[in-house]
């Protein structure tokens, strides 16, 4: 299959330059091929998401809830900023399709990509330290593994 089936490219954004870099190449991907730009930016979870998926109690997550304030906005707003440093790298002429998700990046990174058509994924890799990415695996690793499209990982 060639890249003239797919309609567009998504590249997940996390502020590095790793993530930038990939950034540079899926535009010129995209341009040249007459793809549509998705820029993704997958925040983190806030502690009552985190409280969730372990297990704890209700009670204790209403407590965690009531406590964590401008949490949620702060976090809104730092995916903000890292997709205008994003789009300040594109080229005037190009209006991506941007979005932010939170929870774990892996996993979200896949279901925005269940919800495009055809569409291929370019991203950098993080470059955790051996025994971090040991315990916690790559994001990258991870969705390459399980994306269902092909998938370009630059360093």
């Amino acid at each position: 299959m060639t890249l003239q089936h797919f309609k567009s490219v998504i590249v997940p954004l996390d502020g590095s330059e790793n993530a930038l870099r990939a950034l540079d190449y899926a535009a010129a991907l995209a341009k040249a091929n007459g793809m549509a730009l998705h820029l993704l930016h997958v925040s983190p979870p806030t502690p009552t998401e985190l409280m969730k998926a372990m297990g704890y109690s209700q009670r204790l997550r209403r407590l965690a809830d009531a406590s964590m304030g401008d949490f949620v906005e702060l976090r809104q707003e730092a995916g903000e900023q890292v997709l205008a440093a994003a789009r300040e790298r594109l080229p005037a002429d190009m209006a991506p399709v941007e979005a932010i998700r939170s929870g774990d990046p892996a996993h979200a990174i896949l279901e925005y990509l269940e919800s495009q058509d055809d569409a291929v994924i370019v991203m950098g890799r993080r470059g955790l330290s051996h025994f971090r990415e040991l315990l916690m695996g790559s994001v990258s690793e991870k969705v390459l593994h399980l994306a269902t499209c092909p998938v370009t990982i630059l360093r």
